[in-house]
């Protein structure tokens, strides 16, 4: 499971960065640390994907809202994010997997 909350903290971050939402220091500041602890970065995506996020807990009211980082220990609750985005940021966790 901790792998699992790691890797989707690199998604999160690398939309937010996507959104022009942080600072593209974020990032690796995130991924250094995810390295200390020994926790994984990247993955491959399984094809189904898109269909289980559509479907995640986070869908209220038909729409899909994010929590996306800020900065570190700053956050903000996002709504109505592109499908290109959602892919770009599914590009670096899988990028090197």
């Amino acid at each position: 499971h901790g792998e699992a909350v790691a890797i989707g903290m690199v998604y999160a971050t690398a939309l937010a960065e996507t959104l022009e939402l942080t600072a593209p220091t974020l990032r690796p500041e995130l991924e250094n640390l995810l390295d200390r602890a020994a926790l994984p970065k990247r993955a491959r995506l399984p094809k189904g994907v898109w269909s289980f996020v559509l479907h995640d807990k986070k869908v209220r009211a038909g729409g899909l809202r994010w929590i996306l980082p800020r900065r570190i220990g700053r956050f903000s609750e996002v709504t109505d994010i592109g499908e290109s985005a959602l892919r770009a940021a599914a590009r670096v966790v899988e990028r090197a997997a």
